[in-house]
């Protein structure tokens, strides 16, 4: 019983160490001990238990138990209260390899005339055609010469879409651009 109580009594020292002190010391200092006695047959037990209070100089408190039964020594380490956990390792996004252009391609259907014809004749046009595998993205757009600026939105992940080529000498970039949040992934062609 008495041992019972000095391990008690030594969990309380244990416990009022961790919650006291100023961290402004560093080394060991003993917080408290419990020894037994006699009972009152006038046997003697000889359990002891000490608490120690160890200050790092970052100001944490490791706290130890050391207890004595009979002639075996038992000594456990609690963990400071004040380290931080690590935190989880973030993973890398990658849309990219969510969703790819399996067909893609961009065709001039016609040619420009010369600007000295007088009847009027009907412009070439351009054929973009696209297929795209992989997640089904938030948005598919088509867009000419700004990857950002969609010449029309909301399109399948498949198909073909049509527009009028400009004749005005200069060659042009046309885009399908896949939406997947705020990550894009676009194929383009310069005609």
């Amino acid at each position: 019983m008495k041992r019972i109580v000095a391990a008690c009594f030594a969990g309380l020292l244990v416990l009022s160490a961790c919650g006291g002190g100023d961290g402004s010391s560093s080394g060991s200092t003993t917080i408290g001990s419990s020894t037994g006695g006699a009972d009152a047959s006038g046997s003697t037990t000889v359990p002891t238990a000490t608490a120690i209070a160890t200050t790092a100089a970052g100001g944490a408190v490791a706290t130890s138990l050391v207890a004595v039964a009979s002639s075996a020594a038992v000594t456990t380490t609690i963990a400071p209260a004040s380290t931080p956990p690590r935190p989880p390792k973030s993973q890398p996004t990658t849309t990219a390899a969510l969703v790819s252009f399996s067909q893609f391609s961009v065709t001039l259907n016609g040619a420009c005339v010369a600007p000295d014809v007088s009847t009027p004749v009907e412009g070439p046009t351009v054929q973009i055609s696209w297929k795209l595998t992989g997640v089904i993205p938030d948005d598919v757009y088509v867009a000419v010469e700004n990857v950002d600026g969609p010449y029309t939105t909301g399109l399948p992940t498949q198909g073909t879409f049509e527009l009028n080529y400009p004749c005005d000498g200069n060659q042009h970039t046309y885009y399908v651009v896949a939406v997947i949040g705020t990550q894009k992934v676009s194929k383009s062609k310069k005609v």
